[in-house]
Parts: C-alpha cells; sequence; structure tokens
C-alpha cells in the first residue's frame, strides 16, 4: 500500500456533483515535510455524485489517500 496526505485547496459544488481539488502536502508540520520528500507534487480532481459523500472533505482540509493494488489473479472480468 502507498499512502499519501493531500490538502484539499478548492470543492467545486454543482447540481448533484462535488469535485474535490488537492495537491500532496508540503509544509505545515514535521509530518508533511516527510510525505513531501516521498510524493512532492501533483494534483487530484475526484468527482463525487454520492449525496452521502457531499461534505466530508472540506476546503483547506488535509487527507489521507491510500492506494492498494487489486490482485490481478482474483480480478474477474
Amino acid at each position: 500500500m502507498i499512502k499519501a496526505k493531500m490538502h484539499c485547496h478548492y470543492v467545486q459544488k454543482s447540481e448533484g456533483v462535488e469535485t474535490l481539488h488537492a495537491h500532496p502536502v508540503y509544509s505545515g508540520s514535521e509530518e508533511n515535510k516527510s510525505f513531501s520528500q516521498a510524493t512532492p507534487s501533483g494534483n487530484l480532481s475526484l468527482t463525487i455524485t454520492n449525496p452521502e459523500a457531499f461534505g466530508v472533505i472540506k476546503e483547506g482540509q488535509d487527507f489521507y489517500l491510500n492506494f492498494t493494488p487489486i490482485d490481478m489473479k482474483t480480478k474477474e472480468g
């Protein structure tokens, strides 16, 4: 698993949709500095259509993003 720490700098709201715009953290704490050494740059744009998930991540909030590989041997389709 790979773990990134992201900062949501903008939430774009439209009817029935929220789009999060985020980038990796790079300062503000020793933890953020350590994350920035592993993931120094990038952008994330995530469109959310599930109303129950609206507002979970807010502008100005940091969050962890986990990447867990899928075992392709067990994947169907």
